[in-house]
């Protein structure tokens, strides 16, 4: 992750950080191309929830595309 990313996930958790307590967990979902041993990520969603737990399902590759 460059140096621009990197600032932009901290100014998003420092944003949100007075709102923690409410959520019970983070779980982040990503579709990306793996050249080698890189893997780019294309989309990412990060999704903050209140609710239980759900069974985290199993990384997916088909090729060079890679989901989970």
């Amino acid at each position: 992750m460059n140096d621009f990313s990197q600032q932009q996930f901290g100014a998003f958790f420092s944003a949100i950080s007075a709102w923690r307590a409410a959520y019970r967990r983070a779980r982040l979902h990503f579709f990306a191309v793996r050249q080698n041993d890189v893997l780019s990520i294309i989309s990412a969603r990060i999704y903050l929830d209140v609710g239980e737990p759900e069974e985290v399902k199993p990384h997916f590759c088909a090729g060079y595309l890679e989901v989970g």
